[in-house]
């Protein structure tokens, strides 16, 4: 298991490993945008000296009289129409065409004398000459990008970080599987990158596509989504993410929503390990088709997750070795809320109204436990908890059952401080904040554990379930506000 605080080692590994090897630099801000070209320069690395050409629609300059003298080594070019100047170091330099150059995205790392020198070399022969190029402008389509991350900073080579794809909001229709094949973070704007704003939506309509294969190889191979939209409106859908190998590899998905797919996120292959580690933070999952989260022998955190709605579970697991872990999150409306064979953590969250079981948890031998706290387990059609092997010593305290078909649970030991509900705790069905009803939401506010912390100087007030009161004057933030 490659542990948090591995992964930020690992992280450093990365970003040492890009600075000795001749690519483009981690900290490239490259650029995604609906009025771009998939021609042209990509990006931008600060801290260079250089102006940022990147986040606009065409490229700066762009002629077909590149040449170098040795381009087999440092690569130095010059171009009779642009003289290389400081203002250009940092951008992205596109060689699209010409004999013996090396086709792809380069960084200029410093210019004198009306020459450029680029981050590798870029020919197949020392001297070379007509060389069609490109510097600033964003690129058009998501193929596109990952097209220049793979030329850039090495297709499917786990020790290298390609920084981060800003993605202006808009619509970016694709008719093929984005292939995403370097570690990378693909974060949607607005008007400013990182700001959070209206996020881009990627969707396909094209039958039997799935829309995302991560590809990036090793322990350390990394790709990261932040405020973003996916959705797959085609008569048959597939799945929405997908690791595209059986390689290792961490996946971390926040502020994002998917809607439309087979599976959002499948990795139930038996082929991948235990190493692959998704974290799920403020993530929207609604209208599969199949499960939302469908695991081989993953480890899974869903924190302040959403997953609703979906004809299959929610989470459904097909190997013991999987762990899967809910913390604030709501899972409703699904066929199960949880189910499968891995082990499972539930944290003050909301299994409710689902068609069958709210967690059933079918792994033999009774080698995969179920821990739960703080947790509410209301209105679903089987059981609230069914443990079909049975496990006597699983962990639970402080859960509220009510109104589940076939009771609250099977072969699973009631907690320490549990609560009977007499009556729906929620707002509503869509809004799952506690509401006032005696025998309800009433019943759950300020009775979660742990109350008082060891040593008995320390008194916590947490509610039983998803939500918590705010005392704030400022408004109180729900479950799926912006996660910064």
């Amino acid at each position: 298991m490659v542990s948090p605080t591995m992964r930020k080692t690992l992280g450093s590994f990365i970003i040492s490993a890009a600075l000795l090897h001749a690519t483009v630099a981690s900290t490239a801000q490259w650029e995604l945008r609906t009025t771009g070209n998939d021609s042209n320069g990509a990006f931008f690395v600060a801290g260079l000296g250089g102006t940022d050409f990147s986040q606009q629609n065409a490229a700066q300059y762009t002629f077909a009289d590149l040449a170098s003298a040795n381009a087999t080594t440092t690569c130095v070019v010059t171009s009779a129409s642009h003289n290389f100047v400081a203002a250009d170091v940092g951008n992205g330099l596109h060689i699209s065409a010409g004999t013996n150059w090396t086709t792809g995205w380069y960084e200029i790392i410093s210019a004198a004398a009306n020459a450029a020198t680029l981050d590798r070399a870029c020919g197949s022969a020392a001297s070379v000459s007509s060389g069609t190029y490109f510097v600033g402008g964003g690129v058009l389509t998501p193929g596109g990008m990952t097209t220049a991350l793979g030329t850039g900073c090495g297709s499917g080579n786990a020790s290298t970080l390609c920084g981060t794809v800003n993605v202006q909001s808009g619509t970016y229709t694709v008719t093929a599987t984005i292939v995403i094949s370097a570690s990378s973070m693909w974060q949607g704007y607005n008007t400013t990158h990182a700001d959070n704003g209206t996020a881009p939506l990627i969707t396909t309509a094209t039958n039997s596509t799935d829309l995302i294969h991560t590809n990036a190889v090793g322990a350390a191979a990394t790709v990261i989504f932040d405020n973003m939209s996916f959705s797959n409106t085609a008569g048959t859908s597939a799945r929405g993410l997908a690791p595209a190998n059986a390689n290792a590899q961490y996946l971390g998905i926040r502020n994002c929503t998917f809607s439309g797919f087979s599976n959002v996120i499948d990795s139930s292959n038996g082929a991948f390990d235990i190493y692959n580690w998704i974290d799920l933070i403020g993530v929207e999952m609604k209208n599969s088709t199949s499960h939302a989260i469908f695991s081989g022998s993953n480890v899974v955190n869903c924190v302040a997750c959403y997953i609703h709605n979906n004809t299959g579970d929610g989470v459904n697991t097909v190997n013991l070795n999987a762990k899967i872990q809910l913390i604030n999150s709501i899972i409703s409306n699904n066929n199960h809320g949880v189910g499968g064979q891995g082990s499972i953590t539930c944290e003050n969250s909301d299994i409710a109204n689902n068609t069958s079981d709210g967690i059933v948890q079918t792994g033999s031998g009774g080698l995969a436990p179920i821990a739960t706290y703080n947790c509410i387990y209301y209105g679903n059609g089987g059981w609230g908890i069914n443990q079909v092997t049975g496990f006597p010593l699983n962990t639970s305290l402080n859960n509220a059952y009510g109104s589940n078909t076939s009771g609250a649970r099977n072969n699973y030991n009631a907690g320490l401080n549990d609560v009977t509900l007499t009556a729906n705790p929620f707002t509503s069905a869509t809004n799952f904040a506690l509401n006032a009803t005696v025998g309800g939401g009433a019943a759950l506010k300020a009775v979660g554990f742990p109350g008082t912390f060891p040593g008995g100087t320390t008194v916590s007030t947490t509610n039983i379930g998803a939500t918590q009161n705010s005392s704030a004057s400022s408004g109180a933030c729900t479950a799926f506000c912006r996660i910064r």
